[in-house]
């Protein structure tokens, strides 16, 4: 068990995420991690602990949770470099799999390539105006004439006029 635990409580008995310090006095949401960084007096989404009146944040407590969250970001980096290491050496059974059932005909083929062409079109056409120069909307929409985007859509009438029959 996480020796955090000791210095808090939880606000409702089935809840671990919403806990109150047991020196200050307030309460986090976010679980035991967020309340090591309290404790720690990191700004990790979480005002540091200050303790209060009746009782002081030891010093040694704050060594503590400070030494705890180095000790889980050293395990999450190592974590990371061994999984990266397991993704470069270690060839992929799948692969010789793959090869094999992705053969097809010609035919087949120059569909596929006329279905990737349309499906290319269309991903450059959504895109136009952040590639065409790159200006914002609100000056596109001046230089074509129309000031109000709820009035393009057809919500409400331009300039705020009311239609008359």
């Amino acid at each position: 068990m996480d020796p955090t635990w000791q210095w808090c409580e939880r606000v409702k008995e089935n809840n671990r995420l919403k806990l109150k310090c047991g020196f200050c006095g307030n309460t986090l949401s976010g679980g035991i991690i967020r309340m090591k960084h309290h404790l720690a007096g990191t700004s990790k989404d979480a005002s540091p602990c200050v303790g209060g009146p009746n009782k002081p944040l030891p010093p040694f407590v704050r060594q503590q949770c400070l030494d705890m969250l180095h000790a889980l970001r050293q395990k999450r980096i190592q974590k990371e470099i061994e999984d990266a290491d397991v993704g470069y050496n270690v060839p992929l059974e799948d692969e010789e799999e793959e090869d094999e059932a992705y053969e097809c005909d010609d035919e087949d083929d120059s569909s596929l390539r006329t279905d990737l062409e349309t499906s290319r079109g269309r991903d450059r056409r959504g895109k136009g105006i952040m590639y065409e120069g790159g200006q914002s909307g609100i000056t596109g929409r001046k230089r074509r004439g129309t000031t109000d985007v709820r009035a393009r859509r057809g919500m409400r009438p331009p300039s705020g006029r009311v239609p008359t029959g």
